[in-house]
């Protein structure tokens, strides 16, 4: 039986090899595999693997004309729109379905394409996003794992030399998430608005840039950050810090800092933030029992 060489080395020599030079190419690694293929088959293959990547140089290498690559030419082109046109007065109809078929395909898929583009680009906007991670928590329910993306609030970090920084927030759809302001005593009027209670480190983890006051607030519990949108909604104007207002009706705080409205793109969605114990006082809990509680937490 006649031995052969690996096909695909074979292919790649005729593939990349210059016409005036495949010849000589050939002859000398196809004589030396017959005379090495009588010793061992092994070492034929790779000996002729060998060769044909040893003469992959570039003098070695076919120059392809770029007007040889292309089979379109301008003439093929206009012949190709004739063509078309006549189809689409011959058979209108038809026609007409086709385009607005691929109309709709080309429309759905750049919908597609902007969705996806958007769900990766959340949270990118923070600085050194490489450094910063959300701890999950895992329960053992019967032998089935579940996880949660919610931690301990009073999860201590101190042991992980590792971490640089922890911030907790409470975050959610309701009371005392959605919370009635009125921006004095005489306007009956509430105006609902989402914020999340967090500690201290909240502007100095994340990227939620403050363009006026404290630059590190939530450090008293009386406190209270406002976006730029809910400072225009309570007071026509951005010019809010130091003014006071009352969550429900009975806690006053007093505005510390505006933050630029927080980007669409944000896992964190809020207007406002304060601190856990404006949380504590709102739920009527003690401070052992508000330790109990299971947060969003991240680390840097």
């Amino acid at each position: 039986m006649k031995q052969s060489p690996p096909r695909w080395a074979d292919r790649f020599l005729k593939w990349y090899c210059r016409y005036d030079m495949l010849e000589e190419i050939q002859g000398d690694v196809y004589e030396l595999y017959h005379r090495t293929v009588q010793q061992s088959k092994l070492k034929a293959d790779i000996l002729f693997v060998w060769n044909v990547l040893r003469f992959f140089r570039w003098r070695n290498i076919y120059k392809r004309n770029p007007q040889h690559l292309s089979p379109i030419s301008a003439a093929m082109i206009k012949n190709m729109l004739i063509i078309a046109v006549r189809n689409f007065f011959r058979q209108p109809v038809h026609s007409m379905f086709n385009v607005i078929g691929l109309s709709v395909s080309f429309a759905g898929a750049f919908l597609v394409l902007l969705w996806v583009s958007f769900e990766f680009s959340f949270d990118t906007f923070h600085n050194e996003t490489d450094q910063l991670f959300q701890v999950v928590t895992h329960v053992d329910a019967d032998g089935n794992i579940q996880s949660y993306d919610a931690a301990s609030v009073s999860m201590d970090v101190s042991s992980v030399p590792e971490i640089n920084m922890m911030v907790s927030a409470s975050t959610g759809s309701r009371w005392p998430h959605v919370l009635c302001f009125r921006p004095d005593e005489n306007n009956k009027e509430c105006v609902y608005i989402n914020g999340i209670y967090a500690n201290e480190n909240l502007f100095s983890v994340f990227n939620f840039s403050i363009v006026q006051g404290d630059q590190h607030p939530l450090k008293r519990p009386d406190q209270i950050a406002v976006s730029e949108k809910m400072a225009s909604l309570l007071f026509n104007t951005n010019n809010v810090v130091g003014k006071t207002l009352k969550v429900d009706g009975t806690h006053e705080v007093t505005i510390t800092s505006v933050f630029k409205d927080v980007p669409a793109n944000s896992s964190l969605q809020f207007d406002f933030v304060m601190p856990y114990a404006i949380l504590q006082k709102l739920w009527g809990t003690t401070p052992e029992g508000f330790a109990e509680n299971f947060f969003n937490v991240y680390i840097k």
